[in-house]
């Protein structure tokens, strides 16, 4: 099963969130402020891009707070995962996972890859 970490008030979650249904695929909706990603998920979601920065939610205002834009270069990957873990809100939304796979935002690929994978 596809796990979906997001905001129902985020028009991005929103809207794939509703490819997902238009293609009757199976998941399950958890608001990221309530149920961070584990860490598996978000190290699973760093592997699939070699710019951690597109992990981050970077236009939220935690991100901005936290004056990361310059200081995610000099973090390791265990501390990136750390931060990201410490607050859902840091992590571009919406998060895919089926525990083998994690991806972050809604790009039109990254919607399609899902759709695909599971067959619908």
């Amino acid at each position: 099963m596809i796990n979906l970490y997001g905001l129902k008030q985020c028009s991005t979650s929103r809207r794939v969130e509703k490819a997902f249904n238009e293609a009757g695929l199976d998941y399950q909706f958890y608001d990221i402020r309530e149920h961070v990603p584990s860490k598996e998920d978000i190290k699973r979601a760093l592997e699939s891009t070699d710019r951690p920065k597109q992990v981050f939610n970077t236009s939220g205002s935690a991100y901005r707070e936290m004056d990361l834009k310059d200081k995610i270069d000099d973090l390791s990957q265990e501390e990136i995962v750390d931060l990201l873990a410490s607050d859902g809100m840091l992590i571009k939304r919406p998060l895919v996972t089926d525990k083998e796979v994690a991806t972050t935002g809604a790009k039109e690929d990254t919607v399609a890859y899902w759709i695909e994978k599971e067959g619908k």
